[in-house]
């Protein structure tokens, strides 16, 4: 707290910078960016090709039109995976705050909910297109 000529201002806090907040939205949507894109991906070379792509068929770097989504996709793979702990310390962070203030619930939820999804969609790999991407 500042104080002015007998009045007390509140500070603002390192956890509001406009920086800190433009981090936390950008790892925020990345999890859902990525299934996005992943599943544009998927899409276009399916439709290419005629059926889902399976490993080495084609070779993901080679999937004609889908070709432009191929980096994108391995680098924003990294970058959610990478940027998990990041995003886990400042959701705790905003929950701990979130008792003492109110709290934005539904970006929580939101970034949680991606997050779940991308790692369950990425760790089960159940049709077998993890592999095909990492091939």
């Amino acid at each position: 707290m500042k104080s002015t000529k007998g009045t007390i201002l509140p500070t603002p806090s390192a956890w509001e910078s406009p920086y800190l907040q433009i981090m936390y939205r950008v790892i925020i949507w990345s999890p859902w960016i990525w299934l996005s894109l992943f599943a544009t991906f998927v899409l276009i070379t399916s439709l290419q090709i005629g059926h889902l792509p399976t490993y080495g068929q084609p070779d993901p770097k080679d999937a004609g039109l889908g070709t432009l989504f191929y980096m994108p996709t391995i680098v924003l793979l990294i970058s959610v995976i990478g940027t998990t702990p990041v995003g886990i310390v400042l959701t705790l962070i905003k929950l701990w705050k979130g008792f003492l203030q109110s709290i934005r619930w539904r970006e929580v939820i939101f970034y949680l909910g991606g997050l779940g999804l991308f790692y369950l969609f990425v760790m089960s790999d159940v049709v077998g297109l993890i592999t095909w991407l990492a091939d």
